[in-house]
């Protein structure tokens, strides 16, 4: 009966999280293909390319710095305050370092592409890095709670602002900087609203010994990401090296409008499904019937 009631209570707040992520990417949408339009026609094809070339390599570290961290909290069942605090500093310390390196590595970066234009996007795109690191614990805490309605709120609020941001300083002739302000607009937003929505704060504390179910769990999160990420992005760095920053441009709008709705179809149910079914990872047969029915919808909408 308890079982039943969980799967229940899970069920709606499931439910209650598909309406809000769903909304969430409708919004998102809409705020991003508005601003990709505006920005076509403010900037040069050559900048959207120069973007697209660095954002290959802060991508991947990126990844790196996360290593799948955050998910292994979604799905580890009551984690102690002491594993928490230590899956926070060594995200953030990884982060950090990663930052560094690719502030140092920048240089190499734009000796690949033949490109000193991509050198100073490269060391600003890093500072993405270090407001992962600060942003992946209290995000991963509110999915765990099946928060969405939180996290769509922030979510919109963090896309309109880096949008606002693009736009003026494109429309006040900063160009490709306009661009790089974006997402980093966007990130430092969403990490000060996350903190703002989470009473959790780390202590200072850290224990390897308690961080060692997470980062089991982890690096099997982060060898898939790098294989998925890897196959959306080869072809940014192929075009990029080969044909320049002006064709890469062209593709890479183009990729990104095409892209929007596509991967948001199937990204608004496995966004709520992993936190959900993470609850109920004890109740086989719960878990079964949830998988099927969003694969089923998954499917249906698709």
């Amino acid at each position: 009966m308890a079982q039943s009631s969980e799967f229940e209570t899970v069920k709606r707040e499931a439910t209650r999280g598909v309406a809000w992520a769903g909304a969430e990417s409708v919004l998102r949408q809409l705020i991003q293909i508005t601003a990709q339009l505006l920005l076509a026609r403010l900037l040069a094809p050559a900048d959207f390319g120069v973007l697209g070339m660095a954002l290959v390599f802060p991508g991947v570290a990126q990844l790196l710095a996360d290593f799948g961290i955050g998910s292994a909290i979604v799905q580890k069942q009551q984690p102690d305050p002491l594993t928490l605090s230590s899956s926070f500093w060594a995200n953030l310390a990884v982060s950090s370092l990663l930052a560094l390196l690719m502030v140092a590595s920048a240089p190499l970066v734009g000796r690949f592409y033949a490109s000193e234009a991509v050198v100073p996007v490269v060391q600003a795109l890093s500072l993405s890095l270090l407001l992962g690191g600060l942003r992946t614990l209290p995000r991963a805490l509110l999915y765990k709670d099946l928060q969405f309605g939180v996290l769509a709120r922030i979510g919109i609020v963090s896309s309109l602002v880096g949008t606002c941001v693009a736009i003026t300083m494109a429309a006040t002739g900063f160009g490709l900087w306009s661009l790089v302000a974006q997402p980093l607009a966007g990130n430092i937003t969403e990490t000060i609203m996350l903190w703002l929505a989470n009473r959790w704060r780390p202590q200072w504390a850290f224990n390897w010994a308690s961080m060692r179910d997470v980062a089991h769990f982890s690096y099997g999160v982060l060898g898939t990401n790098l294989l998925n990420y890897a196959s959306r992005n080869a072809d940014n760095l192929l075009i990029g090296k080969v044909l320049g920053s002006n064709l890469l441009g062209y593709y890479a709008l183009a990729y990104q409008i095409m892209l929007y709705p596509l991967s948001q179809v199937a990204g608004v149910i496995v966004k709520v499904m992993f936190p959900a079914l993470s609850r109920l990872q004890n109740e086989p047969e719960q878990v079964r019937s949830a998988f099927l029915a969003g694969v089923s919808m998954i499917a249906f909408v698709t």
